[in-house]
């Protein structure tokens, strides 16, 4: 029954002709199997796909090896399909692998109706390449297609259809990526309704919008002209202006009738009275005219703004209220500021303070005799006092800062005393740390990199900072599963804290295969010899990241991608290493003119021009490997003759050619 059930898989899989279970369980019992591996009908040697092929000549027939080998091949990113089939030989079993490789799109063109009134086909190749790039996936072409289409409907056609077709070439494996275009008819604007108050004319509203009966409908472009409308009108002060649009389409979207309702509102004219606002930020405390409002929430924010601003200045009683006026269309809004009088540091002192000295902690304070008070400045020194402390194990560590008047206040200045009251309370000390769950990694390999050790300041904060790089460790390791949780251990007194970190490992990921792909100018070698991970190493963190940077690092590359490909097996993973190579030639040129005074034969210094021009062409990824090969030119043209009678020659020219190969030889020395 086991080996009749295995058949059905088998033929699920392979898609073989039903055949008796007893046939079948004799192949499965006494025979072998061999395999071969086709590209297109033609059986390949590349070692890049038979590596990912599991099953091998000879071996018993496993279902989970030819699925797995399915799914390695497809990880590949080289093939667009992959068959398999399975034919009864004497030998056994004979496993074909058909693989249709993937013909990346090497050219994207358009035919059709190109050349109607409308119709931008550089502008369509902008579109789809900007979404998908130069060189976008076949299997996209649809989505590409509704990008063409997208960009066609915001020029007026609303009905086109772009049909797209593939073209396939062979040696190398390439395609050509056409779009059969069908625009239809353009819709036409054959109404224009404007309502409301735009404060202009009716002729003057359209012109600034390129609006007229007749012309084609354009959605986003006059979505777009509506923004700059408005923005140009909140500069004006009329900072509530609006302008909508409502579409009403007739005879099949040939013809669309637009109502544009205008509010122009009232002009908004912003007064500040009172004492002025140091560092001209009007605009950035009172931002009507960015936020496009001037309700009474605004306002009331706005007047907030002001004053927490001046309070941070040192103007601790600084109010500024505002008032609301409006009369013949304008709104006049005006804040009233009183900043008061300016309160100023004349000594700073700590008390409570037994384990950390005044000496050590006012160097560190934001708030200095002769400053301007400032409340934020004061909070952030008492987090700042706080925060020393918890580092010294001081959990429950509270400080209260307060602000007493001194003598000799004026109604411009008023000194104050700043006091900081420090209650220190329990220090918390480590007496130990200990790791649970750790079966794999020795506990003193983990606890060595920790900041909590015994006799050491316990933080809370440290904690968790230990926390994460225990996982951090784990997950350099392989063991990207792994959870951890802390716990503090605190005595009864909170005097001591005997620190647990429970371990959940999980499962060590190891690589199986690695796949490199999309190189079709840079050896494999190359790419291979940076990376920091190898087949049968452990699935690192560190090493992923720094193999990545080490190949972005080449500048062979626009693009580095390194996944992981899951498979059968929980503990094992394929790393499939995804490259998109740069431009292999990159051309350089400029130009200019240079002015200089030059004396002549007649002791007289005349004013000369001279044109320059420079040449650059550089080439890198020479033969597969990260070889460079560079040059420049530059040339200056002059008069030959200092008379300046004679004509001009090259007096100034320079040829620089560089050539560098990094590890010369497989060593670590560069040649330059």
């Amino acid at each position: 029954m086991r080996a009749a059930a295995l058949w059905v898989a088998v033929a699920c899989l392979l898609g073989s002709a039903a055949t008796a279970s007893a046939d079948i369980a004799d192949y499965l019992g006494k025979r072998v199997v061999t395999f071969r591996v086709e590209v297109e009908g033609r059986e390949t040697s590349d070692p890049r796909v038979l590596v990912l092929v599991e099953t091998r000549p000879g071996s018993p027939l496993s279902l989970l090896a030819v699925r797995e080998s399915v799914t390695h091949l497809y990880a590949l990113g080289r093939f667009e399909d992959v068959r398999v089939q399975a034919n009864v030989v004497s030998e056994g079993v004979a496993i074909v692998y058909e693989l249709v490789p993937l013909h990346p799109i090497r050219k994207i063109l358009f035919t059709g109706a190109l050349t109607q009134p409308g119709l931008d086909e550089g502008r369509l190749r902008k579109a789809v390449m900007e979404r998908y790039g130069a060189s976008p996936p076949a299997g996209r072409r649809f989505d590409l297609a509704r990008v063409a289409e997208d960009d066609l409907k915001a020029r007026g056609f609303l009905h086109a259809v772009v049909t797209p077709r593939l073209e396939i070439a062979h040696a190398p494996d390439r395609a050509t990526l056409i779009f059969a275009i069908e625009p239809g008819a353009r819709t036409h604007i054959a109404a224009i309704d404007v309502t409301g108050s735009p404060g202009t004319t009716t002729q003057q509203l359209l012109d600034r919008l390129g609006l007229s009966v007749g012309a084609p409908y354009e959605r986003e472009a006059l979505t777009t002209r509506i923004q700059q409308y408005q923005a140009s009108r909140r500069a004006d002060g009329y900072v509530e202006a609006s302008l909508t649009v409502a579409s009403r389409f007739e005879e099949g979207d040939r013809v669309v009738a637009l109502t544009l309702t205008a509010q122009q509102g009232p002009r908004v004219n912003v007064v500040f009275k009172g004492d002025p606002i140091p560092g001209g930020k009007h605009d950035e405390l009172v931002p009507i005219v960015g936020e496009g409002s001037a309700d009474e929430d605004l306002l009331e924010d706005s007047s907030r703004r002001i004053e927490e601003y001046l309070r941070g200045l040192g103007y601790r009683d600084a109010v500024a209220p505002h008032l609301r006026e409006a009369s013949d269309g304008e709104l006049r809004i005006t804040f009233t500021i009183t900043r008061g009088p300016l309160y100023r540091v004349s000594d700073v002192t700590l008390s409570g303070n037994t384990f950390q000295s005044s000496a050590a902690l006012e160097p560190r304070l934001g708030v200095r005799k002769g400053q301007p008070l400032s409340e934020t400045t004061l909070a952030a020194d008492a987090s700042m006092i706080e925060d020393v402390y918890r580092r010294q194990g001081f959990a429950a560590v509270k400080v209260e800062p307060s602000v007493v008047p001194g003598g000799g206040a004026s109604d411009a200045q008023v000194p104050v005393t700043v006091r900081f009251e420090i209650t220190e309370g329990v220090r918390t000390l480590v007496n130990s740390v200990r790791m649970q769950g750790n079966r794999s990694v020795p506990a003193a390999d983990l606890q060595a990199g920790l900041g909590l050790q015994p006799g050491r300041p316990f933080f809370l904060t440290q904690m968790a900072v230990d926390r994460d790089a225990l996982a951090l460790q784990y997950a350099n390791r392989g063991y990207q599963s792994t959870t951890i949780t802390a716990n503090p251990g605190l005595s009864a007194d909170v005097a001591r804290a005997d620190v647990m970190f429970m371990i959940n490992e999980g499962p060590q990921l190891i690589v199986d295969h690695l796949l490199i792909v999309g190189n079709t100018r840079t050896s494999t070698a190359t790419i291979e010899r940076e990376l920091q991970i190898k087949s049968g190493d452990p699935l690192g963190l560190a090493a992923v990241v720094d193999s990545q940077r080490r190949l972005a690092e080449l500048g062979l590359f626009r693009r580095v991608r390194i996944t992981q490909l899951p498979h059968g097996d929980e503990a094992r993973r394929d790393l499939v290493v995804t490259v998109e190579e740069s431009p292999v030639t990159t051309i350089g040129y400029g130009g200019g003119v240079e002015a200089l005074q030059r004396v002549r034969t007649t002791a007289v210094e005349h004013l000369e021009f001279a044109p320059r021009a420079f040449f650059e062409i550089g080439r890198r990824n020479l033969f597969g490997k990260n070889r460079s090969v560079n040059l420049f030119t530059r040339v200056s043209l002059r008069q030959t003759d200092p008379a300046g009678t004679s004509g001009s020659g090259f007096r100034e020219y320079r040829v620089f050619g560089t050539y560098r190969e990094p590890r010369l030889f497989g060593t670590a020395a560069d040649a330059f």
